[in-house]
């Protein structure tokens, strides 16, 4: 199987996790670290993109914004800092080179519930 595009560019591989609401839909939440726990290391990068809301409507309408990246360098350190106040959060992550294989087996965030608005 080949991982580069027919026009010789590599190939990006991402996935989107469902939309989140830490367990309390009506209650805001100030996400302030994505943690990866990383199977496969090498010298590479994982792009984590982030977007959010409080309604799933605006979730789905949100533009995705680009957080800080993973190295697979450090699985210890595999984190990405943000800030970000929201009923619902949504999360992407992946590569774009053709030989970055990334395996992801669990993903833990940390935030601090904020209640209601």
């Amino acid at each position: 199987m080949s991982t580069d595009a027919d026009d010789g560019s590599d190939l990006d591989g991402y996935r989107v996790e469902p939309v989140m609401d830490f367990g309390r839909p009506n209650d805001k939440d100030l996400l302030l670290e994505i943690w990866f726990s990383i199977v496969k290391t090498g010298s590479y990068a994982l792009y984590v993109s982030y977007r959010g809301g409080d309604t799933l409507a605006e979730v789905n309408d949100a533009s995705w914004e680009a957080l800080g990246e993973v190295s697979f360098n450090s699985p210890s350190d595999a984190v990405t800092r943000l800030a970000k106040v929201n009923r619902f959060h949504q999360i992407k992550y992946g590569t774009d080179g053709a030989d970055e294989p990334f395996i992801v087996n669990n993903i833990e965030f940390k935030y601090v519930p904020q209640g209601r608005y």
